[in-house]
């Protein structure tokens, strides 16, 4: 009887084992989520940077160009540095060599020269103006969120009853006959506080201001306050040139500095004080204004309100409205009264105000149209435009931001004297 061979057949020379490969080591793994995540975070990063500095460059692409011309002025460090890196990591990784890689790097490539360009031109206006560019606060783009507002707080209350608030800022030194700087917040008339910028206001009162940042009465949709803010504003004028002395100022030598309303606000006190005009809402005479610094300013409240930026023209035309009580069309007086234009002399005060050229909350041509008639009146004024920066361009530690500081300081220590 036939007897089975049960043990297993050596296997035929040249043949291979069938055996599955043992597993990769578990540190491949880790690599290759790290290498992974790299690759997403540098995608997307060179996508953003793209969109920001085309948005820039041509402000007119629908809601990148505001948000582009915000991003490049205030983190232009990191616009800069962000898309270079990011090339840098993809083709580290071979990127280089697929087509999708390629366009990517290139991208991230192309943001990096545009938004050096943008800091080039910045740094320029900076040079132009005797600033000092100082690197290490670009690289803390929200150091100013943390700085806290004065605590010392003061109020007067006007022949309509209306408090009216200070925050005040003592300056350094405790000198006895600072110059001072009366600062009004910006907020399109209806919104916004005195209890804003307090590194911006501590800053001034570093270089030997006494700043009082002053609040106003708000208009809203019951209460349109056009025949009676500016009141208010000389009515504060009217108390700081009483009161200064406690704090350490001289109530004689003031000038005053505002922002996008505030700054229609400031240009308004200083003209209509240096030709008698200035109401004020409560006892006392309003302080002389020596000099005048506006920040993005509502000139024209009319051209506020017809604001032709898609974005935020519901915005202007809600926030005039509020103020003057209707359109320019059904208010055309008021409208005018509100425009500090008509109010230009040359015995006006000197007056700096800084624009961006991407501006969409107020456009550029309001600056421009301020400063061809005070040129034409011979009024002393001075205008800087800032490149590529929009509205609220110096609301970081960004090179706007020091440009503003250093050029409003040289401005008030000249006429303050």
């Amino acid at each position: 009887m036939a007897i089975e061979n049960t043990l297993p057949a050596a296997p035929q020379q040249g043949t291979q084992d069938t055996q599955a490969p043992a597993a990769a080591p578990a540190s491949v793994r880790p690599m290759f989520v790290v290498r992974t995540v790299l690759i997403v975070i540098s995608v997307v990063a060179i996508i953003a940077s793209a969109l920001n500095a085309a948005g820039a460059w041509f402000p007119s692409i629908p809601y990148l160009g505001s948000r582009g011309s915000s991003a490049i002025t205030h983190y232009t460090v990191y616009m800069v540095a962000v898309p270079l890196l990011a090339s840098i990591v993809l083709a580290s990784f071979g990127g280089w060599r697929r087509g999708a890689g390629k366009v990517l790097i290139t991208a991230g490539a192309v943001s990096t020269v545009l938004s050096l360009a943008g800091a080039a031109r910045m740094v320029a206006v900076a040079w132009q103006n005797d600033v000092t560019v100082s690197l290490l606060p670009l690289l803390d783009p929200v150091a100013i969120v943390r700085t806290p507002v004065s605590t010392i707080r003061d109020s007067v209350t006007d022949n309509n009853g209306k408090q009216l608030d200070f925050a005040i800022y003592p300056p350094a030194g405790g000198a006895g006959d600072a110059p001072v700087l009366a600062y009004i917040h910006g907020g399109g008339f209806t919104g916004g506080s005195y209890l804003t910028r307090g590194d911006d206001l501590g800053w001034f009162a570093d270089q030997g201001f006494l700043v009082i940042s002053l609040e106003y009465g708000l208009s809203t949709q019951d209460d349109h306050r056009w025949d009676r803010t500016l009141g208010e504003i000389g009515c504060a004028l009217a108390w700081i040139r009483s009161n200064a002395q406690r704090w350490g100022g001289d109530g004689k030598r003031i000038a005053v500095l505002g922002e996008s309303a505030g700054g229609n606000l400031a240009l308004n006190a200083g003209y209509r004080r240096a030709d008698g005009t200035l109401p004020v809402s409560c006892d006392g005479e309003a302080a002389q204004v020596a000099a005048i610094g506006a920040i993005y300013p509502v000139i024209s409240v009319a051209d506020f309100h017809d604001n032709p930026h898609f974005e935020y023209a519901p915005a202007s035309r809600r926030m005039a409205s509020f103020y003057t009580g209707g359109t320019p069309r059904e208010y055309p007086e008021r409208y005018a009264s509100l425009d500090p234009v008509q109010y230009l002399t040359p015995e006006a005060p000197p007056a700096l105000v800084l624009h961006g050229t991407n501006d969409s909350t107020v456009q550029i041509d309001a600056a421009n149209y301020w400063f061809e008639n005070a040129r034409r009146v011979g009024a002393p004024a001075r205008l800087i435009t800032l490149p590529l920066a929009e509205h609220a361009f110096d609301k970081r530690a960004s090179i706007s931001n020091q440009i503003m500081r250093q050029t409003m300081r040289d401005l008030f220590r000249d006429q303050l004297r």
